[in-house]
């Protein structure tokens, strides 16, 4: 028995396939993250894969944010480590918004010993600064004021009307 369906939601010129996606969408823009949505799939070994978002870190380099309401399965699991190994560095936020620093689930994925990889849970927070910066970063911390901010301004958006302003 599958769950309630995904209400398609319309922000900043994007229609999202899920009002998750557009409220973390807003996120981004508080927290000046440049994104993309879904521009561009991708053929892997273990299938095709289309990537939630597409952001660039503050040096220009691509990375991926991959929005998951419930715990993803092995095979999100196994075609998001593809796209850290083949394309550009991938994280993946689960669940609802976090309500203040420090709550939320996020994975990253990391060399956890020679040729070996695996996905660590960490807050959403750090999962950003690790996305954008990659694992050898010094990125220092978004701040919690304007964390806080961020997510309260996404928890609070209303899309009811078309586009959030």
């Amino acid at each position: 028995m599958s769950g309630p369906k995904a209400i398609e939601t319309h922000y900043a010129g994007c229609r999202f396939r899920s009002r998750l996606e557009a409220r973390w969408a807003v996120v981004f823009d508080h927290l000046m993250i440049p994104w993309q949505y879904e521009p561009q799939g991708y053929e892997l070994p273990s299938g095709r894969y289309l990537p939630d978002f597409r952001a660039e870190s503050t040096k220009g380099n691509p990375y991926f944010i991959e929005i998951k309401g419930p715990m993803p399965d092995a095979r999100e699991f196994q075609v998001a480590s593809e796209i850290n190994l083949l394309v550009a560095p991938l994280v993946i936020l689960q669940g609802d918004l976090p309500r203040r620093r420090g709550e939320g689930t996020a994975w990253v994925f990391q060399q956890t010993g020679k040729n070996q990889y695996d996905w660590v849970m960490t807050d959403p927070e750090k999962a950003l600064i690790w996305g954008a910066l990659g694992p050898k970063g010094h990125p220092g911390e978004i701040g919690m004021e304007l964390w806080n901010e961020a997510v309260t301004a996404g928890r609070s958006a209303r899309f009811e009307h078309g586009e959030s302003g």
